[in-house]
């Protein structure tokens, strides 16, 4: 276990603390805006993706809303049987 790392595995998903601990940082959802998949290199969208996660940061309140989508949902209603 990396001793860096802090699991926040009591904090609902879609809650408004989890957005809150979202802000401003990296998230796996969006591993593909820092480095492709294919190759291994730094994606076309890191900078951006950079300069949102400081904006984020510098404006919490202004970090924009997350929309899910079919796969999200899904992801949510198969959740309970993944942690089992």
């Amino acid at each position: 276990m990396n001793p860096g790392l802090k699991i926040y595995d009591s904090v609902p998903q879609g809650s408004e603390q989890w957005f809150a601990l979202r802000v401003g940082r990296a998230t796996a959802s969006q591993a593909f805006r820092i480095i492709t998949a294919a190759k291994g290199e730094y994606s076309k969208a890191a900078e951006t993706y950079m300069l949102e996660l400081i904006a984020e940061m510098a404006v919490p309140d202004e970090a924009p809303a997350f929309i899910g989508n079919a796969a999200t949902e899904r992801g949510n209603a198969m959740e309970p049987l993944a942690l089992a």
